[in-house]
């Protein structure tokens, strides 16, 4: 006996340019600054859920501001989110001064930054708080493309 099912799947890719700034104006990062419009995959996991949630009826050519709160960008600022770690465990090009983010990863191979807030002789004292915890983040969103693709696939299995 053969039965045939078919799958099909529904993917959203948008190309966007966009400006992110703190309450007092101030800018954290702009795909403009760097003549980069970023490609992203909706559902994907590649941004951040309310992020996406804000984009994802936009059309090509609509421009969107919205404002996320720090519970749904990178949450409030743990203030015992903190380690100190020996600067000889660090290359030594690595940037140790006051306020330098360094990236550093767990033994288990997470990803993520330190931000020094001391240093003491061979102790380097690190803040691991996302660098936006704590902030309200304002976008503005220009979707350059977007692109709606269904993909039905057929499959025959035979018994």
């Amino acid at each position: 006996m053969t039965e045939t099912t078919a799958a099909t799947t529904n993917s959203t890719t948008v190309k966007i340019h966009y400006k992110g700034t703190l309450d007092d104006g101030s800018q954290f990062d702009s795909s403009y600054d760097r003549n980069e419009p970023v490609l992203v995959t909706l559902g994907g996991g590649e941004l951040l859920p309310a992020f996406e949630q804000n984009i994802s009826t936009l059309e090509t050519g609509e421009t969107s501001t919205f404002t996320l709160a720090p519970d749904q960008a990178y949450g409030d600022i743990n203030p015992d989110a903190k380690t100190v770690i020996s600067k000889g465990t660090l290359p030594p090009e690595v940037d140790t001064a006051d306020g330098a983010t360094i990236p550093l990863q767990s033994r288990d191979g997470r990803n993520w930054l330190g931000t020094v807030t001391q240093t003491d002789g061979d102790e380097i004292h690190l803040d691991l708080n996302h660098p936006l915890a704590g902030e309200n983040l304002t976008f503005t969103v220009e979707v350059l493309e977007r692109s709606d693709e269904t993909d039905t696939t057929t499959v025959t299995e035979e018994e």
